[in-house]
């Protein structure tokens, strides 16, 4: 229990208080005021004593007089605070002496004084607390002629003032009577309406009714406070009539919330029973709270009682990578794939697809976490099908390229051969022409179709390299010379750019060119054929180059132009009756167009002729740090004779198709080297190991061993070694990773059957010497 002082107490002993210092303070000060005053008094009768005696000794003192001195001196008995007088002459001698009582000091008077507090003033006064010392210097003709000193006793001066102490202390208890009695007078009056206010609060507080007002006729502070506390009543009795309607329907209020919380619970619980994939909800302690019928069909859980269950404990066999996850889950870093491998301990491997959010309390804070999961075993499995699928189409594209090109290249290449035979009649020349023209377009065909394939896979990509954009240019107007001088048409060809060195695809650049000019030439019966080139714009380290073919040949119609692009489309079905052609070659050109970071369009009109034009990126590069690729021509060297030198280079051809080993041997053997054919990659590395050769040509799929394995224990045995036998790839595979994987295996070289006659013997002449004499290109 809380004790209080009373209020008219505390005022009473304020006031008392206050005015007991107040007294106190005043009688001091004139108590003080008092003695101050008696000892300023007795001072001044000293100091005027001994002024009079000092003047009226100052014959006697002259004179020597020592009675005369003791009679001024003797007048200081008047004066009963005077204890002690000393007269004396110039030389310090005692002319005359008094003191009170009759009896002398213990030490004379002069050696009482602190040297320090001697002046040499013709008069001193040294006031003390318990004394007063005077000195008065006797003068006569202006010449001091001796000194009067008095020491006065001031103690008796607080006997003098003793009875104004006491009328002050009188007077002080007097005043702290009067004070009190005043003060509690005031207090009553002041504490009477607060202890009022005090009461009513407390009764008000006990019986808690605050509908009672209080009533004072007070105008000052205190009428304030009734006032004040009146209107907090009203307040206090205006909420608690609020607080009695709320009471009144706060029971049902909760009631309603909880049902609806409870309807609400059921409704989650039910959508997350009734979800479509694999859902659990669980605690921060990775307990179970909830979970879908799909989650327990996902993982075979049965009838498993799950709530409140660990999610450990049912999966005991889930990788620790999971449980890292989850960690970082909890600490609110969510988390999600895409596809995600689970090895449960019975062997089974489960794909899935996942999401882990963390969950939030309405009050706040985390909760838990939530799982979404999704087998998506069927997706991999088809997944996994496709791409087999595109391996085994890719496999049998393979095949079917060395198969189609295998017999393809004793077609073109001894049609080729024959062809160069002076001694064939016109009539056979033509024959062999057509055979030759065939199997060119047979070829072409195989192309497109390969070329469509890897672009449709997406594995068409760009080999990039520093060449001159001439020179790809004028290996492209060499290449249809021929046919457009037999069409009787003009070729043109701008100059712009020409000498520029780039980075980029000669190879596609050339196919795109290839594909333009031929359909120019194919669809152009009279007038010309115009190539230009241009930089429409250079970037720093690249350049953007416009290439257009235009011709004056039968046009396309407005309205066919949008789906010449397309795959296996053209602009009229007779067209491919009367032109030939697959539909490809432009789908092509499109999507090699945009490898290289460009675009095409065709601006034509029917019956006036067709422009295709179409940009790419190229690299710049420097002059000075580059050397640029020749581009392969076209044209057949003459390489009949009726006798041919065969003591050249050795070379070795690794070969099992029995028409590509004769077209081989002959068309070496014809440039001047000598040839040793084997059938198989075991039979090559034999015959390198026993003879050496200056060049190696090495098919890669041959019976007992391929030649990718053989060209690998080659290198093998010359690791180390001094020897290096320069070894080209001589195949009917055409695909890009072929290529890769004869680089990686360490050939020198890649040539693609049909065989090129002249990209042939270009390419044995990088890696060695012919013997002098030997048939060359140009002979």
């Amino acid at each position: 229990m809380i004790t209080y002082t009373s209020l008219r107490r505390r005022l009473i002993a304020l006031s008392f208080g206050v005015s007991l210092c107040t007294l106190f303070v005043a009688c001091v000060a004139f108590f003080w005021r008092e003695l101050s005053d008696s000892r300023e008094q007795e001072g001044r009768r000293l100091l005027l004593a001994t002024r009079v005696a000092a003047q009226s000794a100052s014959a006697a003192v002259a004179f020597g007089d020592a009675g005369a001195a003791e009679e001024i001196l003797g007048a200081f008995k008047a004066l009963p605070s005077l204890e002690h007088a000393v007269l004396r002459n110039s030389s310090g001698s005692i002319l005359a002496e008094y003191w009170r009582g009759g009896s002398a000091p213990s030490k004379p008077l002069h050696e009482q004084l602190d040297p320090e507090e001697i002046s040499s003033s013709p008069e001193m006064v040294l006031a003390h607390a318990d004394y007063v010392h005077i000195r008065n210097q006797i003068t006569q003709s202006g010449e001091v002629i001796g000194e009067l000193s008095v020491r006065a006793d001031m103690k008796d001066l607080w006997g003098l003032v003793s009875e104004s102490g006491q009328t002050t202390l009188v007077v002080f208890i007097v005043g702290s009577l009067i004070s009190y009695f005043l003060g509690a007078l005031l207090s009553t009056r002041l504490a009477q309406p607060i202890k009022e206010l005090a009461a009513s609060m407390e009764a008000i507080s006990n019986s808690k009714d605050y509908s009672v007002r209080l009533v004072t006729q007070q105008k000052d502070e205190i009428g304030v406070l009734f006032h004040r506390f009146n209107e907090m009543l009203e307040q206090i009795e205006g909420r608690d009539c609020a607080l009695r309607e709320y009471q009144q329907t706060l029971e049902a209020r909760v009631e309603e919330r909880t049902a609806e919380l409870v309807r609400e619970r059921q409704q989650l619980l039910g959508l997350i029973k009734n979800a479509p994939v694999a859902i659990a909800m669980l605690d921060n302690e990775m307990r179970y709270m909830a979970h879908s019928k799909k989650w327990r069909e996902d993982y075979g859980l049965g009838e498993l009682e799950l709530a409140g269950k660990s999610y450990y404990e049912i999966f005991p066999d889930i990788p620790e990578r999971w449980r890292e996850i989850h960690r970082k889950v909890l600490s609110d870093e969510p988390a999600h794939a895409s596809e995600d491998c689970f090895d449960r301990k019975d062997g089974e491997r489960i794909y899935l697809r996942w999401g882990m959010h963390p969950w939030f309390r309405a009050e706040g804070g985390q909760g838990g976490v939530v799982m979404v999961t999704d087998r998506i075993d069927d997706l991999v499995a088809a997944r996994e099908a496709a791409l087999q699928t595109a391996k085994t189409r890719s496999e049998f594209l393979t095949n079917m390229s060395h198969e189609l090109r295998t017999p393809l290249n004793g077609i073109i290449g001894f049609a080729d051969l024959l062809n160069e035979e002076h001694s064939l009649s016109p009539a056979s020349r033509e024959y062999v022409d057509s055979i030759h023209g065939a199997g060119k377009l047979l070829l072409a065909l195989i192309n497109d179709i390969l070329d469509f394939s890897k672009l449709e896979q997406k594995k068409l990509g760009l080999e990039v390299a520093t060449f001159q954009m001439g020179e790809v240019i004028r290996a492209t107007e060499r290449l249809f010379k021929g046919q457009v001088e037999r069409k009787g048409l003009s070729f043109e060809v701008s100059d712009g750019f020409f000498e520029a060195q780039v980075r980029g695809d000669s190879l596609r650049l050339q196919q795109v060119l290839i594909n333009l000019v031929g359909n120019a030439i194919k669809f152009t019966s009279k007038g010309s054929i115009r190539l230009g080139i241009e930089a429409l714009r250079s970037d720093g380290d690249e350049y953007e180059a416009l290439i257009s073919v235009a011709d004056t040949g039968i046009g396309i119609a407005a309205s066919k132009q949008g789906r010449i692009f397309e795959s296996f489309a053209q602009a009229d079905g007779s067209t491919t009756r009367k032109y030939g052609g697959t539909g490809l070659g432009l789908a092509i050109c499109v999507q090699l167009v945009e490898l290289m970071g460009g675009r095409i369009w065709v601006e034509s009109s029917e019956g006036v002729g067709s422009a295709f034009s179409f940009t790419v990126r190229l690299a710049r590069v420097s002059q000075e740090l580059s050397r640029p690729i020749q581009i392969p021509m076209e044209h057949s060297p003459s390489l009949a004779k009726e006798v041919v030198d065969t003591t050249g280079p050795r070379i070795l051809v690794a070969e099992d198709n029995l028409m590509n080993q004769k077209l081989v041997r002959l068309i070496l053997e014809r440039a001047g080297y000598q040839v040793e054919l084997v059938a198989n990659g075991r039979l090559a590395i034999e015959a390198s190991e026993k003879t050496e050769f200056a060049a190696i040509l090495m098919d890669l799929q041959m019976p007992v061993m391929g030649g990718l394995d053989a060209v690998s224990h080659i290198r093998r045995r010359e690791a180390g070694g001094t020897t290096h036998i320069p070894i080209v790839a001589l195949t009917a595979h055409a695909f890009a990773e072929h290529r890769a994987q004869c680089v990686e295996a360490g050939v020198d070289g890649y040539l693609t059957k049909p065989i090129n006659r002249q990209l042939l013997l270009t390419t044995l002449e990088r890696f060695i010497a012919p013997k002098s004499g030997a048939s060359k290109e140009g002979e």
